[in-house]
């Protein structure tokens, strides 16, 4: 289940943070402490920051190794053939609309 994403034409740290902000909350998962005072638009570590203030362990893989992120790539390949391979956009705003809906 998809609980919260983003679309845009480039992903910041800031936009990464409110996509995690907003699932955890769409899930009923509350932090263990405040949210510590970040100042999110201007911090390069502001995601690793609030990870850490709602006690999760943000975990990376190796580059170009798919198989260690199954979720994600399933995901893409549901994406592909569910909807961009069956719709023709004209502008971003459509794709974000259809995205978003």
């Amino acid at each position: 289940m998809i609980v919260s994403c983003y679309v845009g034409l480039s992903c910041t740290a800031k936009n990464a943070c409110h996509v995690l902000i907003q699932a955890l909350d769409n899930r009923g998962i509350y932090p263990r402490q405040s949210m510590p005072d970040v100042r999110i638009e201007f911090t390069v570590n502001a995601f690793g920051e609030l990870c850490e203030a709602r006690g999760i362990v943000h975990e990376r893989i190796p580059t170009d190794t798919p198989n260690m992120n199954a979720y994600i790539e399933a995901l893409k390949g549901i994406l592909e053939s569910e909807c961009y391979s069956r719709h023709e956009w004209i502008s971003f705003r459509d794709v974000y609309e259809d995205m978003a809906a």
